[in-house]
């Protein structure tokens, strides 16, 4: 396959990392975990193998209600994708889900969901690496958003 020209980062251990191609097509791989913790060193790979032109981490930002520990755990694994992906020489940027929901989903409720059905619309003949989808129209929620996230890129690249 091509190099990428695209790529979403769903930030999380419960994330993933889409990459959109030339030819059209998407490939989505669930955030590689060791341990604990993502893994930096896999992602580098993964990275300097698709050699994307433009990269998208969606930005971390704490709301009411959610625990201190998870959410400083969300903030590491985000400084550490923003430090390794700036130091690798990428192009990226760091949009607020607010952001590019209003563009990527315009005339939807911009929810999980709606991110769910535009990939499915968008993406048919996605290939997921790491999921197993017991129904064709599975789609994780972290693919979904990572997958957006990329044609976020496409968008402003």
């Amino acid at each position: 396959m091509a190099t990428a020209d695209y790529c979403g980062i769903d930030v999380g251990k419960n994330g993933a990392i889409a990459f959109l191609y030339p030819n059209g097509k998407a490939v989505a791989i669930r955030m590689p975990v060791l341990g604990k913790e993502i893994d930096l060193h896999h992602i580098e790979s993964l990275l300097v193998s698709e050699a994307p032109k433009l990269i998208v981490i969606e930005k971390q930002q704490a709301f009411p209600g959610q625990g201190v520990v998870s959410m400083f755990n969300l903030g590491v694994q985000y400084g550490s994708l923003k430090g390794l992906v700036k130091g690798l020489g990428f192009s990226f940027l760091t949009p607020s889900p607010k952001l590019w929901k209003k563009e990527i989903l315009e005339g939807t409720a911009k929810d999980k969901a709606a991110a769910i059905r535009y990939v499915m619309q968008k993406y048919p003949d996605l290939v997921m690496y790491g999921y197993e989808r017991r129904r064709k129209k599975e789609i994780p929620d972290g693919v979904a958003d990572a997958v957006c996230l990329a044609e976020y890129g496409k968008l402003r690249g």
